[in-house]
C-alpha cells in the first residue's frame, strides 16, 4: 500500500504550469518548422510543395503560440497548475527531430511526418479539453484542427504514393 506522501509526490510530479505546456508546444512547432524546411532540399520535386506548405504552417503555429504566451489577459492563468496530459511524453519526444538518411524516400518522410502530426493533434486535443481559460482552450483547439488537417494531407499523399506503386507497369 502506498503512503500518502508517495501518492502526493507522484501527483506533484505530474503537475506543470500552463506556461510550461505552451513553451513545450512552441519548441515542438519550431522544430517541426525546421524539420519540414530542411526536407525541401532532400525530397523529390513532386513533394516539395507539400513539405514547404507544412514548414510554413508550422512556423505560423509557432507564432500563434508565442502570441498566446504573451497575452496579458490571462497571465495569471499561465501560472496555474495543470496535470501533465498522458500525451506529453510522446509529444516531448518528438521535439528533437529524427535523423533521416541523406536521400530519404517518401515512406521515411511520410512516416516521421505522420507520427509528428498525429502526436501533436492528440496532445493539442487534450490540452484544449484541460485548459480552463477560454482563449487557451480556443488556441489549442485551433492547433488540434490544424494538425488533424496535416494528418489528412499526409495520409492522402501516402495513399497516392501507394496507388502509383500498385499501378500496372506500361506494356
Amino acid at each position: 500500500m502506498a503512503l500518502a506522501s508517495e501518492v502526493d509526490a507522484a501527483s506533484l510530479a505530474q503537475q506543470t504550469t500552463a506556461r510550461a505546456l505552451i513553451q513545450a508546444a512552441i519548441r515542438f512547432e519550431w522544430s517541426a518548422h525546421l524539420f519540414y524546411a530542411e526536407l525541401t532540399g532532400k525530397v523529390r520535386p513532386a513533394l516539395v510543395p507539400l513539405v514547404a506548405e507544412l514548414a510554413d504552417e508550422e512556423r505560423q503555429h509557432h507564432a500563434h503560440l508565442v502570441e498566446l504566451l504573451e497575452r496579458v489577459d490571462f497571465m495569471e492563468e499561465l501560472q496555474s497548475q495543470m496535470t501533465l496530459p498522458h500525451t506529453s511524453a510522446r509529444f516531448d519526444a518528438l521535439i528533437d527531430n529524427p535523423e533521416l538518411p541523406a536521400q530519404p524516400d517518401e515512406d521515411d518522410i511520410l512516416a516521421v511526418a505522420l507520427a509528428r502530426e498525429e502526436a501533436a493533434a492528440e496532445h493539442y486535443a487534450r490540452l484544449a479539453e484541460d485548459a480552463a481559460h477560454p482563449a487557451m482552450r480556443q488556441g489549442f483547439a485551433y492547433l488540434r484542427d490544424e494538425e488533424i488537417s496535416h494528418v489528412a494531407q499526409l495520409g492522402q499523399r501516402w495513399g497516392r504514393l501507394e496507388d502509383t506503386r500498385n499501378a500496372p507497369c506500361p506494356a
